[in-house]
């Protein structure tokens, strides 16, 4: 793991620039869950739509304008929680959602409020705490999702440096 992973994660523009493979999922949650605290289990289907190039076909996703998820289901469940306000829907940045040897190096979750849930989605009944603050402004929601994965990098460099 070298210095780079850890400055994508601090830099959201390095985000944007990363050449890896992106998709995109759009789930709909209910417009009446707004404002209320919720974990969301969702199971991404075993293909996703290309996020570079929006199912046309690009180099990233070999033409195909889909890029495929792990072929076991258990293995392609996100847990998120929604964020406080959906407005007309917020996208969730989700980093190697599936792991470091899926080709999936971003996952674009569109969280669109609707009348019903997407078949996929699960609202888990009591959301646990968060280990750091989320603020609840909408155009924060992929700095928490950015935060909980500096979070989770910087204990695997911490427990790769202890065992060194």
């Amino acid at each position: 793991m070298g210095g780079n992973a850890l400055g994508q994660i601090l830099d959201t523009g390095a985000l944007d620039t990363a050449e890896g493979a992106r998709g995109r999922l759009r789930v709909t949650v209910p417009a009446g869950w707004e404002g209320e605290a919720a974990d969301l289990e969702i199971t991404a289907p075993a293909r996703v739509t290309c996020a570079r190039c929006e199912g046309g076909g690009c180099d990233a996703c070999g033409r195909s304008g889909a890029l495929r998820t792990p072929d076991d289901p258990a293995e392609r469940v996100l847990r998120v929680r929604l964020p406080a306000h959906l407005g007309g829907g917020v996208v969730l940045r989700l980093v190697r959602p599936f792991g470091e040897t899926s080709p999936i190096e971003q996952l674009h979750l569109e969280l669109i409020p609707g009348p019903v849930p997407s078949q996929e989605m699960v609202r888990l009944p009591d959301p646990e705490p968060l280990a750091l603050a989320v603020s609840s402004s909408p155009g924060r929601a992929s700095a928490a999702v950015v935060g909980v994965g500096f979070l989770a990098l910087l204990a695997a460099v911490l427990s790769l440096l202890a065992t060194r």
